[in-house]
């Protein structure tokens, strides 16, 4: 005897209450997801170097607040990746500072212009 699959799914005569239990179930899950891994930090280059600070931690993170001193920075380069732009500093002892940022369309943003701009102020600093 075969048993049609489809009746055991819950669409026939219960279509609403399977809907809520999927948006029971998702938005949920989703919601927090993106804040238990989402993290913020700023990012501040001044004539001494470069300061990172957290304003908002991922869960379970126990990574402080750092300074890296401008005689420790070398240098400045983008890398594209398919779905990650990255901006990474290297530092003089050949350890890496990377900024990244997901890349959801092509389009060019503020991005492209801080790591110019981090290029250029860095190697104003590395000269003064």
């Amino acid at each position: 005897m075969i048993i049609s699959l489809v009746e055991f799914l819950p669409f026939s005569k219960y279509q609403w209450s399977s809907f809520i239990l999927f948006i029971l179930v998702v938005v949920p899950a989703y919601l927090g997801s993106r804040y238990l891994a989402l993290g913020k930090i700023k990012v501040l280059l001044s004539d001494k170097g470069l300061a990172h600070f957290w304003e908002k931690r991922f869960i379970l993170s126990w990574q402080k607040n750092f300074k890296i001193s401008k005689h420790r920075l070398v240098r400045c380069h983008i890398k594209e990746e398919r779905l990650f732009d990255i901006i990474q500093i290297d530092l003089d002892d050949k350890k890496r500072y990377s900024i990244s940022r997901i890349v959801l369309y092509g389009k060019q943003n503020d991005f492209y212009r801080l790591a110019n701009d981090l290029h250029s102020i860095i190697n104003t600093l590395k000269y003064q």
